[in-house]
């Protein structure tokens, strides 16, 4: 199906969109902009790494176009009246959906895929799950029909269900869908497959995630984006308060702030550091973050924020993450940016990070988990072959680059 011309709308003030300075008279009122809508479950400022995936595609779309925002927000009732706000430059139109059940649909989907990370599932299983985690809104075709964007882009699982909606006789723009799914199985189960057939471009956000994509066949285009995820050397170079006193240390990652689960299944602190042997082992997990080596135990007292994170990886042998991993990886990426290497599940788009750059090892399980860290913290000189391995592939591969803009606006626009 051919893109139809852009429509023309008036854009708002863009004099610089995440950091990128824009001319402002591509975006005065005499400019004509095509407009972009992009339907997100509870569009949010949050850092849950599928709501900042959204967010970053959205800002390098508005180098180019006006872009527009449906939220899919569980308001008690569908019959809740549609609202708009402005979230800076982006105009965010609510409409009442019904409650997301994500948590529910990944216990169930990893109850069935026993097997590890990315086994596939029982076709039916796959199209119930797909259900359950679908947040359906009646005014959401409504409010495209009233929007009339050029494209619209369908972001995550819960908005998937819009792709059948929209295609047709009334179809009058170009549809992109994100599914935001990693390396879940149900990326290749066909009940997805004859979704994502009505879409023009389908977007992963790894090598993994388009692989199982087109294994499940339906979707016409798969289009890998590498994500850019920036990290700030400077503000991690000094270490945080209280760590001077454990010398080296394992990083653990168990949980964050804006985790959609509860956290990792990893084995407990004092195990992994009893196991280890002589190195301290600072976690970072929801409910506040900690170190210990033994024989002391420090409580960091302030908050958990990106630039602490980043100063606890900076300095760290290894990174562990033991928590479920999303599309992009996006803490690994980090890590390995600062030239920490990774220790990460196997199976999942962490491990596609840590193959392709060299710079960490996968498990299957705990006592594989454990060997792995015991690797980088007995060998250093193999730390740090691996060290600067990662950090030459995430420079290379996820660096900040103008190019991205450019990329998505020749996938969404046409």
């Amino acid at each position: 199906m051919g893109s139809p011309p852009p429509r023309e709308h008036t854009g708002a003030d863009r004099e610089a969109v995440a950091g990128v300075p824009v001319d402002r008279r591509l975006v005065s009122g005499a400019a004509r902009l095509p407009r972009v809508a992009i339907v997100a479950a509870a569009w949010s400022p949050g850092e849950e790494e599928r709501q900042a995936a959204v967010r970053a595609l959205a800002g390098a779309l508005a180098l180019s176009a006006e872009v527009v925002v449906v939220s899919l927000d569980d308001r008690s009732g569908p019959s809740a009246p549609a609202s708009r706000r402005t979230d800076g430059i982006f105009t965010v139109h609510s409409v009442a959906a019904t409650p997301g059940r994500a948590e529910l649909a990944r216990r169930i989907g990893e109850a069935l895929s026993a097997g590890g990370p990315g086994r596939p599932l029982p076709e039916l299983a796959a199209e119930r799950l797909l259900g359950i985690e679908g947040r359906a809104a009646p005014g959401a075709v409504a409010m495209l029909d009233a929007l009339e964007p050029h494209a619209v882009l369908l972001a995550g699982v819960e908005t998937l269900w819009l792709a059948s909606a929209l295609s047709g006789a009334r179809r009058r723009s170009r549809l992109a869908v994100m599914p935001l799914l990693g390396a879940d199985p149900r990326l290749a189960a066909g009940a997805l497959g004859r979704l994502l057939g009505a879409a023009d471009v389908v977007l992963a956000l790894s090598r993994t995630e388009a692989s199982l994509l087109q294994a499940g066949g339906g979707a016409a285009a798969v289009r890998r984006l590498a994500l850019p995820v920036a990290i700030n050397e400077e503000a991690a170079a000094t270490p945080l308060d209280g760590m001077s006193s454990f010398g080296p240390y394992l990083l653990v990652l168990s949980g964050w702030p804006d985790d959609g689960a509860a956290g990792g299944a990893g084995p407990p602190h004092d195990y992994v550091r009893a196991v280890l042997g002589d190195v301290a082992v600072a976690e970072v997990r929801r409910g506040g973050w900690f170190v210990s080596d033994g024989r002391h135990r420090f409580e960091f007292p302030f908050e958990g924020t990106r630039v602490n994170l980043w100063r606890l990886m900076a300095g760290a042998i290894a990174m562990l993450d033991v928590r479920p991993i999303g599309p992009v990886g996006r803490e690994v990426v980090e890590s390995l940016g600062f030239g920490t290497p990774v220790v990460v599940p196997a199976g999942t788009v962490a491990a596609e990070h840590a193959e392709a750059s060299g710079g960490g090892l996968w498990y299957e399980g705990p006592g594989e988990m454990l060997e792995a860290a015991r690797y980088f913290i007995e060998r250093p000189s193999e730390r740090e072959r691996f060290s600067r391995a990662g950090r030459r592939w995430a420079a290379g591969e996820h660096a900040t680059r103008g190019g991205f803009a450019a990329e998505v606006a020749a996938l969404l626009l046409g």
